[in-house]
């Protein structure tokens, strides 16, 4: 799969907080073998940034196996309202995201490191586990899931982390929609963001004339028959659309809307397909 270098070398969430707070580590470093199995914390004395080693998940090198890493980071300051801007935009299914990060005066950032050498489904399950056991310490305004580019209310997430409803994409992926200004009436561009960052294409179709509703399930679909079997859908090869009858050819290439990766793209065929196709 072609993803630009560093695009997912480093995971990570951020936490919305309402005022500044400190990880007690023993707290935490119990939470984390609960849910991660053996892990190790590094020793400092800086209470605002800390680092767990977790020893069940290795990654190997030339020179030897190495554990991967969590990063958690506490900053006394709000995210600048710029940098919160795309993820409000692309935030469909939370009508209180604005308001909860007008509320937040700090934040806390959880990231990986080395994580992008497991297999996709480790790394990310690692990932949700380390969110969780910070977020039964720390409790958030909003969850900042910096690799799909979505708001996340925190109770939402907590309910599809329990054991009968786990549910690994979400929020790791974000259905997006863009519509093209000074083009075809209706042309649109919607997309998946959040596949790449595992190492998976994500999906993006360049249509006029279907309904977003629509195409948002086909794309939320596809999203996750990728996550589960792997980049296995050939250029050329089709799946079904919105109709039991349609048979929509796919083509890896790179994204038409940022940030640069691979996805796999749809062909809706006439008359729905837009923009320079054969």
């Amino acid at each position: 799969m072609n993803v630009p270098p560093g695009f997912a070398n480093s995971y990570n969430v951020q936490l919305l907080l309402e005022r500044p707070q400190l990880l007690n580590r023993d707290a935490l470093l119990k939470r984390l073998e609960m849910r991660c199995g053996p892990s190790k914390p590094m020793s400092s004395d800086k209470q605002d940034f800390l680092v767990f080693f977790h020893e069940k998940y290795r990654v190997k090198f030339k020179e030897g196996e190495v554990p991967v890493q969590s990063m958690i980071s506490i900053h006394d300051k709000p995210l600048e309202t710029q940098a919160l801007a795309p993820a409000l935009q692309q935030t469909w299914d939370w009508e209180g995201a604005q308001a909860a990060t007008q509320k937040h005066r700090a934040s806390l950032m959880v990231s990986d490191l080395m994580g992008s050498g497991l297999p996709y489904k480790d790394r990310l399950r690692l990932f949700h586990n380390v969110v969780l056991s910070v977020m039964e310490l720390v409790p958030c305004l909003a969850i900042v899931w910096s690799a799909s580019d979505k708001l996340i209310e925190p109770s939402a997430y907590l309910d599809t982390k329990k054991p009968e409803r786990y549910d690994p994409l979400f929020p790791a992926i974000n259905v997006r929609l863009f519509r093209i200004q000074n083009r075809q009436e209706g042309e649109m561009v919607m997309d998946t963001l959040g596949l790449a960052a595992l190492g998976v294409p994500d999906l993006q179709c360049h249509f006029t004339g279907l309904e977003p509703n629509a195409m948002a399930r086909i794309l939320y679909n596809s999203a996750y028959y990728l996550f589960e079997n792997g980049d296995v859908i050939n250029d050329g090869e089709t799946i079904q659309g919105i109709q039991k009858t349609d048979r929509w050819r796919c083509q890896h290439e790179m994204a038409l809307v940022n940030p640069e990766r691979e996805v796999l793209d749809l062909n809706p065929g006439k008359p729905y397909a837009a923009g320079e196709r054969d």
